[in-house]
């Protein structure tokens, strides 16, 4: 899961109660704002890193 510190949407305790509940990884941008491409994000070329890390994890 990716969460920054300061989104307007979901706040950062909020998100963290999530991964942990969710037990996912937490990864966390510092003051990055809600992340969508309407905050500038364009291409995003950590988000792609992220996905291959995703495709490359086995599922139990």
């Amino acid at each position: 899961m990716v969460a920054s510190t300061d989104d307007h949407v979901v706040d950062f305790e909020r998100a963290q109660l999530f991964a942990r509940n969710w037990g996912s990884e937490l990864v966390t941008l510092k003051e990055a704002g809600h992340i969508e491409s309407k905050s500038g994000f364009g291409k995003w070329d950590f988000g792609l890193e992220l996905i291959d890390r995703l495709k490359q994890m086995k599922v139990a």
